[in-house]
């Protein structure tokens, strides 16, 4: 083996999968994976997974071995296996997955490995294989087997391409010695990182009988999914009637979506799946069921919003996104398995000026909602899905859409600071915070997702940033009508200012770090810097300290990049010394060429401030 970094905890020696597909829509799978544990912490690695469908699947045969570094070798039958849940908030998924843990039994140097037999017969003939994760891996391979004129297509991605082997109608890929990924500040998902396989098999024409589904475009995933969902959409008198009175005072058409998308957000998240393998997965429950019983997943609340919307004469679509990584699905490969999430597109009639909204010139405009994520407003998109590919998911209409990005304005922070210096050092004020866009919903998810005692905490230890013993006196959070969540806080601190011998005072004038930092610490790089649109302005008053006048003050200082910008300065007026500074980060990817002038950029930003004034006393001044 290679030498690793002592941060490695265990490598990957093998990791393959076999793939069998019969005339009749059958499919094999044989799993086979071999761990070395390099560290205690490497323990958690001797495990291994198989996940199946109980519709459509079933696992025939897992087994696992621990050889230990010393020798001799421990095995693991039936009586090891366990039958587990993939979906633990699920009320219920037809999807499981039988497992070995043998992570108590592991020791550093030792070596775990499992292979298992799965047979299935599912709605796909598309495939995916991830070659790595984290780890470092010395052999991946993926293989598949079809039958006699079956056409295999596979595109290789994250990773230079590659033709695979083949022998007769089987087709291998394999990458060996991949390095590991090592976690860095602000870097891509592990999965535009890691290399990873898709794979679609077509069978001949003759041979359709029986299996699954092959896409050969978008809009025949955009139809596939449409004709699931078609049914799913019918009305009650029940549901009717909600729609007309949450839209009742509503004056213009994103009132009413605003009115009903607040509704869908209180509906609890629920997860039941069903007939997963044929198709379950991506069929929302009825919308009717879904108002009834006041709960249902991601596509059922986008499917009730739709429902709802189309009742007060709105005409909207689910869309299939995938959340966790904006960069993950990739258009030459039109497959619904690389979606995880639904989320609404509006379809606009008026004009309307919202971060979310979409313009295409072959569909119009779209507003799009997560009705999911219940601390986000209409009018954005949660930070997750902005810039992603989206499916629009209709019978004639579907396409795969970029989704709107929020330049740096819409997701600001603005810090308000009202201060008083006393002579002997010590800080009073309030600190008044109103954040807009991605910040608003990160400020409303902590507030409403902790206890007030845990909030409070949480904004003492904030304020703490100031100096040691510093009390908050008194706390408002409170949400505003245009979205912004507005936060104020009185607080005091101690010895603020340092004492400069007998006659001066040494003052930082920005109290309080910069919010959402960013720290680019390592001297070098792997990977590419993801920055998030963002800014930040903040206005310091502070009133100077009867007796004392400003001695020394630092320049101003403005710096723009490419990426973005940061600012400050600092003026006498009248006894208030009054010091602004502003940050704007532009949303974007700074390749590792480029990586010494970001952190140089946001190490200036961090400190851009930090510079202090000097307070000195004057003569005949009150006595300290």
């Amino acid at each position: 083996m290679p030498q690793y970094d002592a941060k490695v905890r265990a490598v990957v020696l093998l990791d393959e999968e076999r793939v069998l597909v019969e005339e009749g829509g059958r499919v094999t799978t044989t799993r086979l994976r071999a761990v070395r544990i390099l560290s205690r912490e490497g323990n958690d690695e001797a495990r291994g997974r198989v996940i199946y469908q109980t519709g459509t699947g079933k696992v025939k045969e897992m087994r696992g071995w621990i050889i230990w570094p010393a020798g001799g070798v421990r095995s693991y039958g039936k009586d090891r296996v366990m039958d587990t849940e993939v979906a633990p908030y699920d009320v219920y998924n037809d999807v499981r997955a039988r497992a070995i843990v043998a992570s108590d039994e592991a020791a550093a140097g030792a070596v775990f490995g499992y292979e298992a037999v799965l047979e299935d017969k599912s709605v796909f003939t598309q495939f995916e294989w991830q070659f790595q994760e984290r780890l470092p891996v010395l052999a991946s391979r993926f293989s598949i087997s079809v039958p006699p004129a079956w056409r295999v297509n596979g595109i290789l991605y994250n990773h230079p391409g590659r033709s695979p082997a083949v022998a007769g109608t089987s087709y291998t890929w394999e990458l060996r010695d991949l390095p590991p990924i090592e976690p860095e500040a602000a870097s891509p998902a592990v999965t535009s990182i890691a290399p990873w396989l898709a794979v679609s098999v077509v069978p001949t024409a003759g041979g359709r009988t029986g299996i699954g589904k092959t896409f050969d475009t978008w809009q025949d995933v955009a139809r596939w999914l449409s004709e699931l969902s078609e049914t799913q959409t019918s009305t009650s008198d029940a549901l009717a009637e909600k729609a007309r009175s949450l839209v009742q005072d509503s004056k213009s058409e994103y009132d009413k979506v605003g009115a009903i998308g607040r509704y869908v957000q209180t509906v609890k998240y629920v997860s039941i799946q069903t007939g997963v393998g044929r198709g379950g997965g991506y069929r929302p429950h009825a919308a009717p069921e879904v108002f009834a019983k006041s709960y249902g997943d991601c596509k059922d609340k986008a499917n009730l919003m739709r429902t709802m919307l189309r009742v007060v004469g709105v005409e909207a679509y689910t869309v299939a996104v995938f959340f966790g990584d904006p960069a993950r699905v990739r258009p030459d490969w039109p497959s619904p398995q690389q979606f995880n999430h639904a989320i609404v597109a509006v379809h606009l009639k008026e004009e309307l000026q919202v971060p979310a909204v979409g313009s295409y010139s072959h569909l119009g405009r779209f507003l799009f909602f997560d009705p999911t994520d219940e601390d986000t407003p209409p009018g954005s998109l949660p930070q997750d899905e902005e810039g992603s590919l989206g499916l629009l998911v209709s019978r004639d209409r579907g396409a795969l859409l970029p989704m709107p990005t929020t330049p740096p304005e819409a997701n600001r922070i603005v810090r308000h600071l009202e201060l008083t210096l006393a002579g002997d050092g010590t800080l009073v004020g309030t600190v008044e915070e109103r954040a807009h866009g991605h910040p608003a919903s990160a400020y409303r998810r902590e507030h409403q997702h902790k206890s007030a005692a845990e909030y409070r905490k949480s904004m003492e230890s904030r304020l703490g940033r100031s100096g040691p013993g510093t009390q908050m006196r008194s706390l408002e959070v409170a949400d505003d009508p245009d979205g912004s969540v507005r936060t104020v806080a009185e607080f005091d601190t101690p010895r603020y200012a340092q004492s400069i011998g007998r006659t001066g005072l040494l003052v930082k004038p920005n109290v309080l770090p910069i919010p959402n930092r960013m720290y680019l610490s390592e001297p070098q790089r792997k990977y590419a810097v993801v920055l998030n649109s963002q800014s930040f302005e903040e206005t310091t008053r502070m009133r100077l300290p009867d007796g004392f006048f400003i001695d020394e003050i630092p320049g101003p200082i403005a710096v723009v990049t490419a990426f973005g910008a940061h600012s400050s300065s600092c003026r006498l007026e009248d006894v208030f010394l009054t010091c602004r500074r502003s940050l704007t980060v532009t949303a974007g990817t700074i390749p590792v060429e480029r990586y010494e002038e970001a952190r140089r950029f946001f190490a200036g930003a961090n400190g851009c401030g930090e510079e202090p004034v000097l307070l000195a006393r004057k003569r005949g001044g009150p006595p300290r």
